[in-house]
């Protein structure tokens, strides 16, 4: 005997049939949920480390466009003290991080040659120190070709220096970057 096929048999089976449809779109579409998920926590790390990197360049392009203009400003005041550069007054500063040198003393704002180089060091180096911290500068004449080097070092976390570009023949520490410039007054 063959069973009798009803309808109220045949409802009950797609039914059921559509009930485990319904779980496995439920299923389905959590695991898109979860994939989806997934990706937009790896593109949003990406996207914190774009930034972090950003950043870094941003400071490092400061440090070396602050570095451009102290080097510029002390060849400025070089210029407008001419005696003094001829006579050799900047020739061999190397400043010192940990002190500034005592200003010169100049009766009545009548200065020499001298007194003014020395000023005019003095008030670099107090710019390098307060906007390079840890930073050091150097003004070396090139007596041959009568033109001046006038460099600059301070501490970049990652950078890696030339050894040509650093202070005087020293080697420069890891994560020290330099900027020189040469110029004829």
């Amino acid at each position: 005997m063959t069973p009798k096929v009803t309808a109220e048999t045949t409802s009950t089976h797609s039914r059921v049939a559509g009930m485990t449809n319904a779980r496995l779109q439920q299923g389905i579409a959590l695991l898109e949920v979860l994939l989806v998920a997934t990706l937009l926590g790896i593109a949003l790390l990406g996207l914190a480390s774009m930034q972090t990197s950003s950043l870094r360049f941003n400071k490092s392009a400061y440090s070396h466009t602050q570095a451009a203009i102290l080097a510029q400003d002390i060849l400025e005041k070089m210029r407008s003290n001419s005696q003094g550069t001829t006579a050799g007054f900047y020739d061999g500063t190397h400043t010192d991080v940990n002190t500034l040198p005592t200003a010169p003393i100049c009766p009545h704002n009548q200065c020499d040659a001298k007194a003014i180089a020395q000023r005019d060091i003095r008030d670099w180096t107090a710019a390098l120190q307060n906007t390079l911290p840890g930073s050091e500068g150097l003004i070396k004449l090139d007596k041959k070709f009568c033109r001046y080097t006038v460099a600059v070092r301070w501490q970049e976390p990652g950078a890696q220096p030339r050894a040509d570009a650093c202070l005087a023949a020293d080697t420069a520490p890891e994560d020290t970057a330099c900027f020189h410039v040469i110029a004829q007054l």
